[in-house]
Parts: structure tokens; C-alpha cells; sequence
């Protein structure tokens, strides 16, 4: 996971005991979902795991991901670009109601309405 906030903690003093309380794992694709995919112009990640989980999982069904993708935050932007997505936006308040603005302030540039993705 990310140790940025506890090790910010301890730095300025504070005792800190991580204690996981869920875990993140790849479902995989569903059959009827993993064609659709390769015709997709841009899919969103809401977090870096759903990068890495959607990546691995369109790489075991040998599935064409799109190149470009919209992301909740600066992890998640940070995340696609290591896995090679060209990142078109990056919410500016991160959460789900920033990440579908971002995707429709995108959707609404004359570059969608033309065809292309800048």
C-alpha cells in the first residue's frame, strides 16, 4: 500500500500501527466485457490498483487496451503513466463526482467531436 501518511506521522512524532483491514485483487474480465474493450477510446481509474489490476487482466485475455485514460489523482496519474496510458486528464477533485467531470470536460473538447483525441 502507500506509506506516505504513516511515515509523514512518524516523522513529526506520532506512534503508528498499520493494521490492513481489506485487500485489493483482480477479478479478471468477463467474457462480454473483453471484446468491447479494444473499441474503448479511453477507460478511468479511480485508483492505482484498478491500473494495475486492469492492466493484468486485458495482458492474460490478450486483449488491446486503449491508450488513453482519465485518472481520479496524481497516484493514479502517476500509476498510468508507468503502465504507458497516455493520461488525457486528471480529476481535479478526487473523487468519483471529479473523475466523471474530468471525463466530460474531455468528452466535450472539439478533439471528441471531431473524431481524435488530442
Amino acid at each position: 500500500g502507500d506509506e506516505r501518511l504513516p511515515e509523514m506521522l512518524m516523522n513529526h512524532g506520532a506512534t503508528v500501527s498499520v493494521l490492513p483491514v481489506y485487500r485489493t485483487f483482480g477479478a479478471g474480465l468477463s467474457p462480454d466485457v473483453a471484446p468491447r474493450i479494444s473499441d474503448a477510446q479511453l477507460v478511468t481509474f479511480a485508483s492505482a490498483a484498478t491500473v494495475t489490476s486492469f492492466v493484468d487482466a486485458c495482458r492474460s485475455e490478450d486483449v488491446v487496451m486503449p491508450q488513453h485514460c482519465v485518472t481520479i489523482g496524481p497516484t493514479t496519474t502517476a500509476a498510468a503513466l508507468d503502465a504507458g496510458f497516455s493520461v488525457i486528464a486528471e480529476a481535479e477533485d478526487p473523487s468519483v463526482v471529479g473523475l466523471v467531470d474530468a471525463t466530460r470536460e474531455w468528452a466535450a473538447s472539439s478533439e471528441v467531436r471531431s473524431g481524435g483525441v488530442a
